[in-house]
């Protein structure tokens, strides 16, 4: 099916050549006026289940250069994480060739990707960006986050997925699914997911794929970060934004909040992606 759904986005575009920039994650990398950073470590698991693409000037739509920014958390398994990071550049790819739009595109690749891997027992998170020097689309489903740092504030620009949130619970248990608590949180099915949204999970009623998308303006001095919840459960919106400051460059930006999720305890796999606007 996977097959089918690039197929549909028939372009001029070598979706090969893009999935092989999509594999090469640079330290960082200027183009034009945005500055790349990114650090990614397996942590104190067992094994290794974040993917993350970094591409820059992956598309020049309405006058702009756009890059492309995700962060894909895995659990129970990397086969949903690394198929998604791998598709995700490639069924761009054929959809602005064929005339899409950028918050439809990213829309429709995180949907495409969640029927594609409906089946999957394993399950990821999935927060995805195109950013130039004056906007910001974003698709997320899950817990991974994105935030933009400017002035000394840290604001959140994703709405975390999870069984904790009313909404989700309700949306649950509508479609057959069960909520409880587990020790401090809110979990979904016998499996006892974190999150109410996510790619794959095949088996876990109540889990969707829909993703939320969200757009807006940036100005010189922006910060966009795309995290996985082992990294940004470990500071407050303050301490996100007080670390903006202090390390102003991308690469310095992106090690330092991987190096510090884990010096202040965080098991888990730790990613992070900073975009700057300079």
């Amino acid at each position: 099916m996977f097959d089918r759904l690039l197929d549909r986005f028939q372009g001029v575009l070598n979706p090969a050549a893009v999935a092989a920039k999509a594999r090469r994650v640079p330290e960082v990398l200027n183009r034009g006026r945005i500055e790349w950073g990114s650090e990614s470590v397996q942590g104190g698991r067992t094994t290794m289940e974040d993917r993350m693409t970094v591409i820059p000037n992956f598309v020049a739509m309405r006058g702009e250069e756009f890059g492309l920014a995700a962060v894909f958390d895995g659990h129970g398994g990397v086969e949903v994480a690394e198929k998604a990071n791998k598709g995700l550049p490639e069924i761009l790819a054929r959809s602005f060739a064929d005339g899409g739009n950028m918050e439809g595109a990213l829309w429709g690749a995180l949907y495409g990707l969640g029927i594609e891997m409906k089946n999957y027992h394993d399950g990821s998170t999935a927060v995805a960006a195109l950013i130039s020097e004056r906007k910001l689309y974003l698709a997320y489903v899950g817990d991974s986050r994105a935030m933009i740092l400017r002035d000394g504030v840290a604001y959140e620009v994703s709405v975390l997925h999870t069984p904790g949130s009313i909404a989700e619970r309700e949306r649950i248990e509508k479609w057959g699914g069960t909520v409880r608590r587990m020790g401090k949180i809110m979990r979904v099915g016998a499996r006892g997911l974190a999150v109410s949204r996510a790619l794959g999970d095949a088996g876990t009623q109540g889990i969707s794929y829909q993703p939320d998308v969200y757009e807006c303006d940036l100005l010189p001095g922006y910060q966009v970060l795309l995290m996985c919840d082992g990294v940004w459960k470990e500071f407050s919106p303050q301490n996100l934004a007080t670390m903006g400051e202090q390390y102003p460059g991308p690469v310095a930006l992106a090690k330092k909040l991987v190096e510090f999720a884990s010096a202040r305890g965080s098991g888990d796999n730790l990613t992070a992606i900073v975009a700057k606007v300079s």
